[in-house]
């Protein structure tokens, strides 16, 4: 469709699927930290160019967490939008290319927040046989393992989670997010309908956007419906 080949267009061009400029990747990057374990921080376009707070709040999170924080300007977009609508081949040069740079990095571990992201690197770059020299983490594992060192105010309210199917249904990642919140709010996570394997796609991943909108609201409405209806003052 006109959609699809609109995006790999713009990421033929601009190493992203929002035809933004590959050299402001980094724009939003303001690192402190000298010392400390050395994480690499693949931040994934959406956090890039869209969601910029996602990106710097983590590494200022991380920072605090006594780590040292590396980002790459050679980052590309991971190839899941163009694996998942049928571009492999396009997808795996894409994959080819964050391969090598993240195994030039001296990292010890690299760290993803986007669940895309985090799909694409373990699961299918193994597949095409790209094998990565270092751990790859989601956030909420590194928090998991990390926040105890952190002081922390306890959030007066009530907090909700959605499993989006990247980390939970291809990745198995359920209890890490879980109790990372538990440990924030200090109270027991206020669970939706369907959670976990069963949790309701919230209509945004896979292309579905891009080919079916309306299709893609629809299912979006009914998945913060089922937020709204467990009184939590938060969705995460």
């Amino acid at each position: 469709t006109e959609g699809l080949n609109d995006m790999a267009k713009a990421i033929e061009k601009y190493h992203n699927p929002y035809s933004e400029l590959h050299e402001s990747r980094n724009n939003w990057l303001e690192l402190k930290k000298s010392g400390g374990k050395n994480l690499l921080y693949f931040t994934g376009c959406t956090a890039a160019y869209r969601e910029k707070e996602i990106a710097s709040d983590t590494v200022e999170l991380l920072e605090t967490l006594g780590n040292r924080i590396s980002i790459s300007s050679e980052e590309w977009c991971c190839g899941s939008p163009l694996i998942r609508t049928g571009d492999e081949e396009f997808g795996l040069e894409l994959a080819q290319h964050n391969v090598e740079m993240l195994n030039a990095s001296d990292a010890e571990e690299i760290i993803v927040t986007c669940p895309g992201c985090y799909r694409v690197l373990t699961r299918d770059y193994p597949d095409y046989d790209l094998k990565l020299n270092k751990p790859v983490k989601h956030i909420s594992q590194v928090l998991e393992e990390q926040i105890g060192n952190l002081p922390v105010d306890k959030f007066e309210g009530s907090i909700t989670f959605h499993d989006s199917c990247h980390l939970g249904r291809h990745c198995d990642i359920y209890d890490e997010p879980r109790k990372v919140i538990e440990k924030v709010s200090g109270a027991p996570l206020v669970e939706m309908e369907r959670t976990r394997d069963n949790a309701m796609c919230c209509g945004n991943g896979a292309g579905l956007r891009t080919l079916f909108p309306d299709k893609a609201k629809k299912i979006g409405a009914e998945r913060v419906k089922q937020a709204k209806n467990t009184g939590a003052n938060i969705l995460v």
